[in-house]
């Protein structure tokens, strides 16, 4: 059981890494488009 918790915690700690790491591709991705769509 204890090693259950342990995956548990990784696999939280996972998402959240992956939660951050996706909204900063979006928000540069933003900065991008943003900046073509204003260029135009």
């Amino acid at each position: 059981m204890h090693v259950d918790i342990l995956v548990t915690f990784q696999c939280q700690d996972d998402l959240k890494s992956l939660s951050i790491f996706l909204a900063i591709i979006a928000t540069f991705l933003g900065d991008i488009f943003g900046s073509n769509i204003g260029n135009r």
